[in-house]
């Protein structure tokens, strides 16, 4: 049975700034330095200088310095790792990784722990994609020996290890949700109390408007039809169950509505101003 050939990726801690991350994970993992030890200013692939004006630079050094320079000053802060491809078991919990990774989390403490947990997650998965890869290869060479003095392959042990990062991916997802429902929570709450702090005044200005506009009505309803030849409206006319006392009542506040609104002069609404003409109708035939 023949293997897929060991493919070098690249691990970069979650500290280093997002800029130089972006940049040193464009390069092919082979161009860059190595995590430790001496670091040339310009590597041996990127060619010669150009030593004169028409014969610029290499094409390789052109894509890949500024990714090479950000590598460089972030030593330890990535690691090159040769991981064999993940089989279709893995590959869904890489996937559910690169998810968590990029899910938008505004809470600072809450962002560095997801990406911390899914810096760790990641290691964890390719080196068990290696190991794997390895046991496969060991129970298939012993296949053909005698295996009496060959001690059982790991896969038990290896099938625990999966189940183990499976389950912290499960809870790291639990831990999300619940992060962006707060989250959730906390947006909508805020857009709650922005709505109630602008549609206040406009709630208020629109009472104000409907109460003058229920008067005019009212004023309009009780004093009957303006024709003259209609007979207008007998006190018992009204609400039902209307008093003698409510009515008097009703007549005082209407006198006063009209002497507050006279004394406005020019700067009373036209609501009102309409409004205190049909009173003054009702007054006189009431």
């Amino acid at each position: 049975m023949s293997h897929a050939k060991d493919v070098l990726h690249v691990l970069i801690d979650p500290l280093v700034p997002a800029e130089d991350a972006a940049l040193i994970a464009g390069v092919p993992p082979e161009l860059l330095p190595p995590p430790e030890g001496p670091v040339a200013d310009r590597p041996g692939w990127a060619g010669r200088p150009p030593k004169r004006r028409e014969r610029g630079d290499s094409y390789r050094w052109l894509c890949y310095q500024d990714g090479y320079r950000a590598a460089a000053r972030h030593r330890g802060g990535y690691r090159i790792i040769a991981a064999p491809p993940l089989t279709q078991e893995l590959k869904p919990y890489q996937d559910t990784l690169d998810t968590l990774a990029a899910t938008t989390i505004t809470d600072e403490m809450a962002r560095a722990a997801v990406r911390d947990e899914v810096w760790a997650l990641t290691q964890l998965l390719w080196e068990h994609a290696g190991l794997a890869a390895k046991v496969t290869a060991l129970e298939e060479q012993a296949e053909s020996v005698d295996t009496s003095m060959v001690p059982s392959a790991p896969s038990h042990t290896l099938d625990a290890a999966r189940s183990a990062i499976a389950d912290r991916i499960r809870r790291l997802e639990q831990y999300v949700q619940r992060v962006l429902a707060a989250q959730q929570a906390e947006r909508a709450a805020a857009e709650h109390e922005e709505q109630r702090v602008f549609r206040q005044p406009l709630l208020r200005d629109q009472a104000v408007q409907y109460s003058g506009e229920a008067l005019d009505l009212l004023a309009r309803a009780s004093v009957g039809s303006l024709a003259s030849h209609l007979p207008g409206p007998s006190p018992e006319v009204g609400t039902p169950g209307t008093a003698h006392a409510s009515l008097r009542a009703l007549r005082q506040r209407a006198d006063d509505l009209v002497e507050r609104v006279q004394t406005l002069g020019a700067n009373a609404p036209p609501e009102l101003v309409a409004a205190v003409r049909h009173l003054n109708i009702w007054l006189k035939r009431s």
